[in-house]
This record gives C-alpha cells, sequence and structure tokens, in this order.
C-alpha cells in the first residue's frame, strides 16, 4: 500500500487514527522515519541543515495511523518559524494516548 498525505485521505482533527508527531532537532532522523514508515521520499537530507520547513502529516502503510514530521527545533536560521510549525503539529489535536 503506498503511503498518502493526509489531505488524500480526507482526514481532520476530530478524526479517531491515531496521530503521532516527532519532534526533535535538526538532523535527528525524524524525516528518515518518515520516509520509511511511509514510503514517501526526499523528505530528508543528509547534512545538518533543515530540509523539513513545515509540519506534514502522513498515513503509514497500513493506514493505521498518521505520523507528523515537524522542522527541527533547533535551526540555523529561520528559529521562530520553526518553532510555530512544531507547535502547530503539537496544536493540531490531541497526541496519541495509550489505548486501554
Amino acid at each position: 500500500m503506498a503511503s498518502r498525505n493526509t489531505n488524500s485521505k480526507g482526514w481532520y482533527a476530530g478524526s479517531n487514527y491515531p496521530y503521532v508527531v516527532l519532534v526533535g532537532q535538526v538532523g535527528t532522523g525524524k524525516s528518515t522515519i518518515i520516509e520509511k514508515l511511509t514510503d514517501e521520499k526526499n523528505l530528508s537530507g543528509n547534512s545538518h541543515k533543515s530540509v523539513t520547513r513545515s509540519s506534514n502529516s502522513f498515513w503509514t502503510y497500513d493506514g493505521s495511523m498518521v505520523i507528523c514530521d515537524t522542522p527541527g527545533t533547533n535551526p540555523e536560521a529561520d528559529k521562530f518559524s520553526h518553532n510555530v510549525h512544531v507547535a502547530a503539529a503539537l496544536n493540531f489535536k490531541p497526541v496519541s494516548r495509550t489505548r486501554p
């Protein structure tokens, strides 16, 4: 099953799907994890400069959850914009909790 950006499946903040936000410093592998779980391409780079400029959400292969990729929290430039996108991702909907 090919991955799909969340917009193509009609996902919205009130849906019941688990929502996971990856947050961390620039170059820690957040986008690489997204690529591995969703089969998306060219999201990550091989330098210590931030490639991700905004928050983007993707379905996993099996459609069981939505994972949000965020910009690094310690960029060399445009720190305010990066952190606004991180905050928006965390406030979009409640982050998944353990199921009973």
